[in-house]
C-alpha cells in the first residue's frame, strides 16, 4: 500500500512542491510517511499480558528510535551541505491510532529535542515535530486529502 496525498487536479509531487515553495521562503520541512502492514504491532496499550506489553513496547521503541535518526541523519547531511540556514519542521505521517500519535508526539518530541536544548547549543535541531496520523492530518489539512492506493496503481 501506498500513502498519496492529492488535492484536486494535484498529484503528490505537485502538493508538496506547493507547500514546499511556500514553507521554505519561512522554514524547511521534512516529511516523513510511513504505512504499516501491522499496526497493531506496536500499540502496547492494547497488550492482554505483560509477555505481549513488552514484545509491542520493543517495537514501539523501534519506530520511535526509527523516526529520531532519521530526521538526525537528514538534519546531519543538511548541516554537511550547509542547508540548514532556515528553521526546519518535521512532519511524520503514520497509519498508527490516535492513542499512539499521541504517545510519539511526546517521546520524539522530547527525545529530538525541538527547540533550544540546553545553554551550550546556539541553533536549535527542529522548530517543531508533529505526529499525525490520516485522520489527524484530514483535521489539520482539509485542503488536502491522502488517500491509500494499491501498488498496483
Amino acid at each position: 500500500m501506498i500513502l498519496l496525498v492529492k488535492r484536486t487536479f494535484c498529484t503528490l509531487v505537485l502538493v508538496f512542491y506547493v507547500v514546499l515553495v511556500v514553507l521554505v521562503l519561512i522554514c524547511e520541512l521534512f516529511i516523513e510517511v510511513k504505512d504499516f502492514y501491522a499496526p497493531d504491532d506496536y500499540n502496547f496499550q492494547s497488550a492482554v499480558d505483560e509477555e505481549q506489553k513488552k514484545e509491542k513496547r520493543r517495537h514501539f521503541n523501534h519506530l520511535l528510535e526509527v523516526l529520531k535518526y532519521k530526521y538526525r541523519d537528514t538534519w546531519l547531511y543538511r548541516w554537511a551541505e550547509n542547508k540548514t540556514d532556515k528553521p526546519i519542521r518535521y512532519l511524520c505521517l503514520l497509519t498508527l491510532d490516535n492513542a499512539l500519535i499521541s504517545a510519539l508526539n511526546n517521546e520524539l518530541r522530547r527525545q529530538l529535542p525541538i527547540s533550544n536544548a540546553g545553554p551550550r547549543w546556539n541553533r536549535e535541531i527542529a522548530l517543531s515535530c508533529v505526529v499525525v496520523n490520516i485522520e489527524r492530518f484530514h483535521r489539520h489539512f482539509p485542503n488536502w486529502q491522502v488517500t491509500r492506493l494499491n501498488s498496483d496503481t
